[in-house]
C-alpha cells in the first residue's frame, strides 16, 4: 500500500492525521437565568410602587425556582451552534418601568421577571417572578410555574408590595413599609 492510502485508511477511522473528528454527544448541566424586572416609581404623594420581580429561574443542578426540582440535564453535540440569549433587566424609570428580557440557551427559556406597578397608571405585570403591585392593585402577579414565586401585594393603601423571587413569594406591603422581595435561588 502506497504512503499515501495507508495514512488516508489510518485517518478513516475516525480521529486521524488529516483532523477529522466525528460530532460527539454528551450531557451537560445548565443555569439560565433571566433579567429582572424594573421597580415601580413612587410619585410625589405617600403611595408606594411596588418592587420588579426576579428573572426566571431554571437550572439542572439543585433547585429551578418556583420550588422546582432540578431539570434534566441537556444533551448537546460538538460541532452545532447553539442559540444564547442574555436577557437585560427590565428599566426602572418614572412611568416607563418595564418587565425583563428573557434568557435562552438551546431549548431552554427562562422567563423575564414582571415590572413593580408605579403609581403612575402603570399595573405590575407577571414573570419569571411576578412584579410586586402599586398601593391600588391588590390582585397578586404570578411567577412563571417551575420558574420563580409571585410578587406581594399592598396593603392599607400606601406601600407597594415586594417583587416576587426564585426561592419564595414578594412580601405584601403593610402600614408605613414597602414589602421586601421575595428570596433568590
Amino acid at each position: 500500500m502506497s504512503p499515501i492510502l495507508a495514512r488516508y485508511a489510518a485517518g478513516a477511522r475516525g480521529f486521524g492525521e488529516f483532523g477529522y473528528a466525528p460530532p460527539v454527544t454528551f450531557s451537560a448541566d445548565f443555569l439560565v437565568l433571566a433579567g429582572g424586572g424594573g421597580g415601580g416609581y413612587r410619585d410625589t404623594d405617600s403611595s408606594g410602587g411596588g418592587g420588579g420581580g426576579a428573572g426566571g429561574y431554571r437550572t439542572s443542578v439543585g433547585t429551578s425556582g418556583g420550588g422546582a426540582s432540578a431539570e434534566s440535564q441537556l444533551t448537546l453535540s460538538t460541532k452545532t451552534a447553539y442559540t444564547i440569549t442574555v436577557g437585560a433587566g427590565g428599566s426602572g424609570s418614572v412611568g416607563g418601568n418595564t418587565s425583563g428580557s428573557n434568557s435562552v440557551f438551546n431549548s431552554t427559556t427562562s422567563t423575564g421577571g414582571g415590572r413593580g406597578g408605579s403609581t403612575t397608571s402603570r399595573l405590575a405585570e407577571t414573570g419569571g417572578s411576578g412584579g410586586g403591585t402599586r398601593y391600588d392593585d391588590t390582585t397578586a402577579k404570578s411567577g412563571t410555574a417551575n420558574q420563580g414565586y409571585a410578587g406581594g401585594v399592598y396593603r392599607f393603601r400606601e406601600p407597594g408590595g415586594g417583587g416576587g423571587g426564585a426561592a419564595s413569594a414578594g412580601v405584601n406591603g403593610s402600614m408605613g413599609t414597602t414589602g421586601k422581595g421575595g428570596n433568590g435561588g
